[in-house]
């Protein structure tokens, strides 16, 4: 079953700045760029990058396995593996393919943890939560 990934938060906005400021820099020195036009490929390979984590990030449970990608990031889980799901946490660093906050936290084997941000984080639970009862979900909501 494929996953799409939630982009209701900061992604549009990281999408938005990394097209309109190589034009806000090109606006201040175009006569530069008259000049060597090759040099407005480094201004817009963020904006490319940033594109390909947009449209390219999913997840899919497959068997007992929950493969993700986002951009440069890809792997697979052995749903067996899982131990629990934190739900509606964010994490700003480690492994993170995801594109919104108020994801999953997914520990596995002794010490490793992914955090990834499904459209559905219920959906993705009861999908893994299927194959392995073992898992422990926890939720984070700390909002009143």
């Amino acid at each position: 079953m494929k996953f799409k990934p939630n982009r209701k938060s900061y992604i549009k906005g990281t999408l938005a700045a990394s097209l309109i400021l190589p034009f806000v820099i090109i606006f201040f020195t175009w006569r530069s760029f008259l000049e060597g036009p090759a040099m407005m490929v480094p201004l817009f390979l963020p904006f490319g990058i940033f594109l390909w984590i947009y449209f390219g990030t999913y997840y899919i449970v497959s068997g007992h396995k929950l493969f993700y990608r986002s951009g440069f990031l890809r792997g697979q889980i052995d749903i067996s593996k899982i131990r629990e799901i934190i739900v509606g946490t964010t994490v700003w660093t480690g492994t993170r393919p995801a594109t919104a906050t108020n994801g999953l936290l997914i520990k596995f084997n002794a010490y490793d943890e992914i955090y990834i941000s499904p459209e559905s984080n219920d959906a993705l639970v009861d999908a893994l939560t299927q194959v392995n009862h073992q898992i422990k979900v926890t939720s984070n909501n700390t909002r009143p």
